[in-house]
């Protein structure tokens, strides 16, 4: 049985991305399209802490994007970009596969059909679902770890998304802890 810490905690994300999604417009070319090089993708991260439900947990994210939210950094809201990763991590209340689950059908994503990759990062095993909603890339990783689930998700547009995804949305997930 799912506690209502975790229901609280899954509504919140899905809220948050339906409202990323509703009001995402198209970005009146502030920022040139990013192409991944050959050789290496940068971009400067900064660690962070953040407390959900009473549990810290600790990663990275952009060193340019605000935190909107415990857990939750934007590029530029404020400007009317709605790129966002989130992160989220939740105790023993669910499995990553229910976490999935519940989070597919309140934002409409059929993960039969949302490719889907399963990447091993510093001994843990993230299983990465990537689908367009509302005309927004996004991916939804999960993990579980000892007494934890992980949960990442990020939303860029689609031609940023091969960049976004080397250079932020892999070392989040490579550094999400709680310590």
């Amino acid at each position: 049985m799912l506690s209502n810490r975790f229901v609280m905690l899954l509504t919140t994300a899905v809220v948050l991305l339906f409202s990323l999604a509703a009001c995402a417009q198209p970005v009146p070319d502030p920022t040139p399209t990013l192409e991944p090089t050959p050789t290496a993708v940068v971009m400067p991260l900064r660690p962070f802490q953040s407390q959900v439900s009473g549990i810290l947990m600790s990663g990275v994210a952009p060193e340019a994007w605000d935190e909107f939210t415990a857990g939750t950094f934007m590029r530029d809201y404020d400007g009317g970009d709605r790129t966002a990763l989130v992160h989220q991590v939740v105790g023993q209340d669910a499995s990553a596969e229910e976490f999935l689950r519940l989070f597919a059908s309140g934002v409409g994503l059929d993960v039969s059909e949302a490719m889907s990759e399963t990447v091993s990062l510093d001994g843990r095993v993230w299983d990465i679902y990537q689908a367009e909603i509302n005309g927004q890339a996004t991916d939804v990783a999960l993990a579980r770890d000892g007494a934890f689930t992980f949960f990442v998700v990020m939303v860029s547009q689609p031609d940023e998304h091969d960049f976004l995804k080397e250079a932020v949305l892999l070392p989040a997930l490579r550094s999400m802890s709680v310590p």
